[in-house]
This record gives structure tokens, sequence and C-alpha cells, in this order.
């Protein structure tokens, strides 16, 4: 683990301001619709996060929100209202109080609710501390009406298919992930499996599934054997990686969105820091994958 975060913060260090530019879109939210814009022309969706964690008061946390709503408001006016919405719990006060998270999220799924009638409200998977309290805030609203919710699950923690079967069965969607935070599971192949038996489950059961993953195996395995629920999903990948991916002939078809990150209040550093992480990992990974995968189809023409 402690390789994991040097290799992210010299990354950062060297290569901060690349990182910057090509993970985030810029510091104001117009920057951000304008770069959902872009991937619209590209027949991609997008979903837009404004960057930072943990408000330490009642005032940051409220200040977010406000962002967030004048987010909404802009997407509104854009013409833009299949635009997700993305938040994360303790950038909304989670942290400081269960009630203050509550009210906050209420207001944002109120306004997308109104406002982007054809988006859901992300939650973003954050540390596992909070967990419990994300979920039943989920619950409470989904019990009050409130369909435009979809929370992130990282599979990387034990807890995380109970909590899964457990939003499912309420009719909450859900975006399945690898696990950006620490975890407690960091074999890569129980991870693909996991993985794509929950893909599989949640797709024959019909329910509305997002995979959130650049693992080009996972890409291709799901687009190769749910062909016939592709209505029925989506693909989500951060902005800067695999920006061809969607236009590859074999994945003709397949919805892609693509998560832009926004950075009015200046707090981009643990984002990128996580992407500095992950990066070199993913491409060695992807590069190997394709190499293999070229390798064979040769061998096959021979």
């Amino acid at each position: 683990m402690w390789v994991k975060s040097a290799m992210g913060s010299v990354g950062l260090y060297l290569f901060g301001e690349r990182l910057k530019g090509r993970f985030v879109a810029g510091s104001t939210l117009q920057e951000a619709v304008d770069k959902a814009k872009f991937f619209k022309s590209r027949g991609e969706r997008a979903v837009i996060n404004i960057l930072g964690e943990h408000a330490k008061d009642n005032d940051e946390a409220n200040k977010v929100c406000r962002q967030i709503l004048e987010l909404i408001a802009l997407l509104k006016k854009e013409g833009l209202t299949e635009v997700n919405i993305a938040e994360k719990p303790s950038q909304l006060g989670l942290g400081v109080s269960k009630e203050l998270y509550r009210r906050n999220k209420f207001l944002i799924l109120s306004a997308a609710q109104e406002y982007l009638p054809r988006a859901f409200v992300e939650t973003d998977a954050e540390d596992h501390l909070y967990r419990k309290q994300v979920l039943e805030v989920a619950l409470h609203f989904n019990a009050g009406g409130f369909t435009n919710q979809l929370l992130a699950c990282q599979l990387n923690r034990r807890q995380s298919l109970e909590e899964i079967k457990l939003l499912q069965y309420a009719g909450i969607p859900v975006r399945i992930c690898k696990g950006a935070y620490p975890g407690d599971i960091k074999e890569e192949k129980k991870l693909r499996v996991m993985f794509l038996g929950l893909a599989g489950a949640s797709l024959v059961r019909g329910q509305w599934t997002a995979f959130g993953t650049h693992d080009l195996f996972l890409i291709d395995y799901i687009a190769k054997n749910f062909a016939e629920y592709k209505n029925k999903f989506e693909f989500e990948l951060l902005m800067g990686m695999e920006e061809n991916l969607p236009r590859e002939s074999h994945l003709h078809g397949y919805a892609f969105r693509r998560y832009i990150p926004c950075d009015p209040f200046g707090q981009w550093r643990a984002y990128g820091k996580r992407r500095a992480e992950a990066l070199l990992r993913i491409w060695l990974r992807n590069f190997l994958y394709r190499a293999t995968a070229y390798l064979l189809i040769n061998k096959r023409a021979d």
C-alpha cells in the first residue's frame, strides 16, 4: 500500500499540471458543461463531479451543495438534461452530521428530478466508514419517491455484495466498480470474477447498471456476452482515459459515459493522486491485454 501511495505522490509531483489538464475539465462549471457538450458530440454521455472531499463544517458543505444546484440549473439552460450529477457524501457534510448530508442531498435530488428528468444523481463510493449511513439515506429517499439515484459500489470491500443486493432489491441502480478507495480484497482475478458475476445477475434481472471500469478484459467480455442487454447498461470511463475506446468497431452501439471532474474550489490534488497511483497499472494491464489479443488473432489467421 505504501508503494502505491508513494508512486501517486511522486507522479503528482512530477506531472501534476499535465495530470490536471488531462483529467480535470477546468475550474468553472461552464468548462465542465462545455466538456459534456464535446462528449455528446461524439455520441457519449457524461456525469459531472465537483471535486473535493470531507467538508469541515456546515458552511463548507452548503457551499458545495449550492455549486451543484448551480450546475443543475446550467445544464438545464444548456439543454443537457441527460447529464448525470455526481456527489460525494463527505463533501456534502456526512462527516459533520447525517442530517446535514440528508438535507443537502434532498435539495440536489429535488432539483435534478425537476430540471434533469433524464439523469441520475450518482453517489460516489468513499471511505467505508460512511457506507452504512449512505445506504440508509439512499433507502430513505428511495422510499420517498426519488427514483433518480444511482449508487457506486466498490467490489474490493467484502460487504459490497450484500450492499448491492440490498440496493437492487430496493430498485436503486448501481455503478459497479472495483474500487479506487482502499479495500480488503486485492486479488485482481477475484475482483474480475465478482464483477462479471454481478454484471450477469443484474442484467438478467433487467436492472439498469453502470460499469465503472477501464479494464478492457471486463469491457470486452460484457459487450460480447451480454449484447442482448445493451439497452440496460453503460460503461463509465474517466475523462482522459481510453479516449478512443467507444469508437472501436466491436463496441459500436454500446453506451459510454464520461466522468468529468470540475475544480471550482482548487481541491483536485486528492483526486489527482488517485489517478497518478492507478495510471501506470491501468495502462500496463490494457497494453498487455491488447497485445495478447493481437497475437491470438494473428495466430488463428496463420
